[in-house]
Formats: structure tokens, sequence, C-alpha cells
């Protein structure tokens, strides 16, 4: 055919017949057909394409970065619910029916509502403005003390109970 040096093209742009990639002049948008993919990259490592069902960014090699001056949002489809926040310099925060359920802070993590673990550990703990109902274990383990359902274990060392006031000890309702 020859060597094309410029094309301006007035209307919609159709690539093939069947429509898979076009050019819509009205809505100022290329769109892609189901199973048509825009690929980036030498080898096309980069994906973005949706298979009639289901969307999707496949990236074939190393790292896919997300970069914002500001921050991150991941919404439900019209946008009406937050699944997921990510401030730059602030708060990674994770949501269910849009409220917030955990959220990074400056000093650590705060968790909103009732937090379930198979097993957990920590340096020092704050606990309070707690039911006794709330705390829900097999076992509290603290250094080398055991506290379960029947006994409390020291596995080395001795115990000391210091306290401000008496020492009571209930034995089904009888003080000793």
């Amino acid at each position: 055919l020859g060597t094309l040096t410029g094309l301006t093209i007035g209307g919609d742009l159709t690539l093939d017949s069947a429509g898979a990639v076009v050019y819509d002049k009205s809505e100022q948008a290329l769109t892609f057909g189901d199973n048509h993919k825009a690929k980036f990259g030498t080898g096309g490592d980069l994906q973005v394409y949706h298979d009639g069902t289901h969307s999707y960014v496949a990236n074939g090699t190393n790292t896919l970065y997300l970069r914002t001056a500001s921050s991150l949002q991941i919404e439900n489809a019209d946008g009406s619910e937050d699944l997921a926040t990510f401030a730059v310099d602030g708060a990674a925060t994770l949501f269910h029916n849009n409220a917030s359920k955990l959220a990074t802070t400056a000093t650590g993590v705060s968790v909103t509502g009732l937090m379930a673990s198979t097993t957990a550990t920590a340096d020092s703990a704050t606990i309070g403005n707690l039911a006794s109902s709330s705390i829900n274990t097999n076992a509290l383990q603290v250094d080398d003390i055991t506290i379960d359902g029947t006994e409390i274990d020291l596995s080395s060392g001795d115990l000391t109970i210091d306290v401000a006031g008496d020492i009571k000890i209930d034995a089904d309702g009888t003080d000793i």
C-alpha cells in the first residue's frame, strides 16, 4: 500500500469488522470487546481486559506499583461504599460493609469490633473497658504464667502477689 505519514479521522474508528476495538468519538473512549486485551510492555507483560464476567489487571513480571500523590481508594462498583483506603503518610484502612474495621495509626493498629485470633503475641498490652464475657480464650499466657479454666501454672521461679488491700479466696461462697 505505502507509507501513511498522517491520518485524521473525524468520526468513530473501528479497528476490525467485529468491533473488537473501537474509538467512539461521541464517548471519547477507546472500547475493547470482551476478551480483547490492552497490552503494555515489550512482551505484553501488563494486560488489562474483561472476559465477559470478570475484569483483570494482569502483571506478568516483577512488581505492580500503584502510585498516588494523596490517597488510594478501593470502592464498590457505584462508588457508594469504601472497601479499603490508603493515605500517603497516613492510615491504611480496611472496611466491612462501609464501616472501618482495621486501620493503621501512628502508634500501631486500631481494630473496631471483635478481634478473633487463633494465637496472639504481644510485647506489652493494656486491656480496658472489657466485660468479663468479652474475653474468650482457652488459656491466657503471660511470661511464665499460664491461666486456664482450672488452674494457674507457673513454669519457673517464684510467684509474688502484691496488692494494696486484702487477698480473699472465695471457695464456693466461703472466704478462706
